[in-house]
């Protein structure tokens, strides 16, 4: 019989290519190889389905984004490299994935959203105080507020309507935005380092 872990990896696959409406019971018992009744006795329906697939993905970002931490120097490094490695995920999957949770799994969403947002908030802020000790970002600035937008940016750019009306990616218009950001918190020492890290990427692109 197919594992729970495998059953989520299976749903959660299916939810962030297809959504979370058009995605069936049905659907996900025969991508899994078991029955429907099978199904159900691990999830009692779709919704606690939906929960556990979210906490699983949580915390493989989670581990992930631990690794980078431990492989990145100073904190725009880690900002930079979590940024090559989750934006086009983080993207897609709010295009497909929240969006239709959030419309048709209200209670859902909104557990989900809140756990996401504290933690978030909670590593932000932690991740300011330390760029601020190591010289990288400004120390008169209040560290509430600057967590409070760095924690909401996402959240402003998967609604903005930017995306339909100019020829940009929600990927480029978040990028771009982070940039901005970092850049008008940080001290020169910072600045400079973000202005090498462009030179870098843009040298790379150029081969």
């Amino acid at each position: 019989m197919a594992s729970k872990e495998h059953i989520l990896d299976i749903a959660c696959r299916l939810f962030r290519e297809r959504g979370c409406k058009s995605v069936t019971m049905d659907d996900i018992a025969t991508e899994s190889g078991i029955s429907k009744r099978t199904l159900y006795e691990q999830f009692d329906d779709k919704s606690a389905l939906l929960r556990d697939c979210t906490a699983m993905m949580g915390e493989r970002y989670g581990a992930q984004i631990e690794r980078i931490r431990q492989n990145s120097g100073n904190v725009l490094e880690f900002f930079f490299n979590v940024h090559r490695y989750q934006t086009d995920f983080r993207m897609k999957m709010y295009d497909n994935f929240f969006s239709d949770m959030e419309k048709y799994y209200p209670e859902v969403f909104e557990g989900v959203v809140s756990k996401i947002n504290t933690h978030n908030y909670e590593k932000n802020r932690g991740l300011i105080l330390q760029g601020q000790s190591q010289g990288i970002f400004n120390t008169f600035v209040d560290v509430d507020i600057l967590t409070a937008l760095m924690t909401d940016i996402v959240n402003v750019i998967k609604e903005s309507k930017l995306v339909g009306q100019y020829e940009i990616s929600r990927r480029e218009l978040l990028e771009d935005t982070m940039f901005i950001f970092l850049r008008g918190v940080s001290t020169p020492k910072g600045i400079e380092m973000i202005d090498e890290y462009v030179k870098s990427v843009e040298n790379k692109d150029k081969r």
